[in-house]
């Protein structure tokens, strides 16, 4: 992306909880880091990261699992009371780099589906919802020029078709 030097903003809270925003060399923020204890997560689907800090310190960071993001985000998408397309995009990404659920994964998405009385039109209603519109209101900000173009150039399509895929037993 050659976006050359980076800043990072550190804000505290009154907590042990903050945020890390990371801004280029022209202070155009990219994206922020939440630090925040894990909440209730499946222990199985936590990953260890050993960091070692320029100091010569080293910590232990615990992420989510790609899977679990998945998950979060195919429940996010069915549960949120308007569809956003960031979650699409989001899905279609995780996809790109490999996330599949696991078995045990799939049994809470289904917990949800079931559990909220979410049926196979409600589903297909919320991926037909993922259209050029609102993608191009939601995505065109955030994502570079040329992943817009591609996904614009294709209608989208392979948002919807990402979300077909990972619904596919529920539609």
């Amino acid at each position: 992306m050659e976006l050359g030097e980076l800043r990072f903003q550190l804000e505290h809270s009154n907590s042990r909880e903050g945020r890390i925003f990371v801004s280029t060399g022209a202070g155009r923020r990219l994206f922020r880091i939440d630090l925040t204890r894990l909440g209730s997560a499946i222990e199985s689907e936590i990953e260890d990261h050993p960091i070692e800090g320029e100091s010569g310190l080293s910590a232990v960071i615990k992420s989510a699992t790609k899977e679990l993001l998945l998950f979060q985000k195919a429940e996010a998408f069915l549960m949120r009371r308007s569809v956003k397309a960031r979650d699409a995009y989001d899905i279609n990404l995780l996809n790109e780099i490999g996330a599949v659920l696991s078995p045990n994964l799939r049994a809470h998405l289904q917990d949800t589906i079931l559990g909220n009385e979410i049926d196979s039109e409600t589903i297909s209603d919320r991926i037909d919802r993922v259209g050029v519109d609102l993608c191009r209101l939601e995505l065109k900000p955030i994502l570079p020029a040329n992943t817009y173009s591609e996904l614009e150039e294709a209608q989208f399509e392979p948002l919807r078709n990402a979300l077909r895929y990972l619904y596919k037993e529920w539609l």
